[in-house]
């Protein structure tokens, strides 16, 4: 039987997952502290293409700065 440690959340995170399908197919996962543009912004800089994402605003700022096409999910 595991022993499991059982104890609350103290604090919201994020895991922002990413998909790229053009010459190399990839996944990767970034943990941040913190869902703001500021990490959008940092994760996406000097990509350019298409962006798939919710509704989230804070992507705004990101597809006009790079270029990019934003794809509603």
């Amino acid at each position: 039987m595991v022993n499991a440690h059982k104890s609350k959340a103290t604090k919201k995170s994020y895991i922002w997952l990413g998909v790229g399908m053009d010459k190399y197919k990839v996944v990767y996962m970034h943990y941040a502290n913190n869902r703001s543009a500021v990490v959008a912004s940092e994760l996406f800089k000097g990509f350019n293409g298409y962006l798939q994402t919710d509704g989230y605003a804070g992507y705004n700022a990101t597809v006009q700065t790079n270029d990019m096409t934003h794809l509603a999910c």
